[in-house]
């Protein structure tokens, strides 16, 4: 069976690990010289603790449920009035790697129990929690299991489905020898799986579609500066205090800009990249890099 076969014949079948498949597809990807994809294959396999939050893919970002301890009723999800707040404190993502995860879920958990849950935060994310609710007790972001499981599934599949297309463009694998044309042919289909199931996560401010590729030659309207401000506001209380003020205050110059007859735009994105310094400083900040991905989509 060649190489191709092999692996897809490995990922439709649920009792092989996701970890064996994935070093299955390193040696496949080495030999067609598919650099990207071996680096989706390390970090899958060696976790994403080093990576940028905004390189993580879709697949690993998480929506919790964001709970505080009380003493006297025990675990209780906690209740937001603002929807920004709750998108920056409640969005989490899965960072270890694939065969820690799989150890934790095959760990006799039921996937489809709806009571099964995954703990996941990080000392980080507690502290903006807890800052966020202005609480010193206990919290905790819950993550339903089925969203963990559905991190296994989405990396089979994008597996299954880059194997499937590679054989579809007449690669094999037969003797793991392919010729220069196939190294070129596996390019454009490697390509698309990312852009399908392996794409990257947006700000974690917005569920709309971003792309963080656009430079600063962008126009910004009116409309634009509101929709940032608005956005950007909730997240200034549960910022370092160190860059709170100073980034309140580049707010206040945006909304001047804005009340202004014609958007000066080069003072506007001046603004907007002295913003994006500031946060660019708060490393591992869950609130400044939802500021950064808002402000990329107008600067890069």
């Amino acid at each position: 069976m060649s190489l191709i076969l092999e692996i897809q014949d490995m990922a439709s079948n649920e009792d092989i690990s996701i970890g064996t498949i994935l070093r299955k597809c390193k040696i496949l990807a080495s030999k067609l010289e598919l650099d990207d994809f071996l680096e989706w294959i390390d970090n899958e396999l060696n976790g994403y603790a080093n990576v940028e939050r905004e390189m993580v893919p879709n697949y690993r970002k998480c929506s919790a449920d964001a709970q505080a301890f009380n003493p006297y009723h025990g675990w209780q999800s906690i209740i937001f009035e603002n929807p920004d707040v709750l998108a920056i404190v409640s969005t989490t993502y899965v960072m270890q790697d694939i065969g820690s995860i799989e150890v934790t879920l095959n760990r006799g958990k039921n996937k489809e129990d709806p009571k099964s849950e995954f703990v996941l935060m990080s000392p980080e994310q507690k502290q903006v929690l807890m800052k966020a609710i202005n609480y010193q007790g206990d919290v905790k972001l819950v993550v339903p299991y089925g969203s963990i499981w559905g991190v296994l599934e989405a990396v089979r599949n994008s597996i299954l489905d880059w194997a499937l297309k590679l054989e579809k463009v007449g690669i094999a694998g037969d003797n793991l020898s392919f010729s220069l044309q196939e190294k070129k042919d596996a390019q454009p289909v490697t390509q698309q799986i990312f852009a399908q199931n392996i794409n990257h996560v947006g700000d974690v401010l917005d569920h709309a579609s971003v792309h963080n590729n656009q430079t600063a030659s962008i126009q910004l309207q009116k409309q634009d500066i509101q929709e940032l401000i608005k956005k950007i506001e909730p997240a200034i209380s549960i910022l370092p205090e160190e860059i709170r003020n100073p980034v309140k205050s580049y707010i206040e110059e945006l909304e001047n800009i804005k009340n202004k007859d014609e958007i000066d735009q080069e003072e506007a994105h001046s603004t907007l990249n002295s913003i994006k310094d500031i946060c660019t400083g708060a490393t591992g900040n869950l609130a400044a890099e939802g500021i950064l991905s808002l402000i990329r989509v107008f600067t890069g």
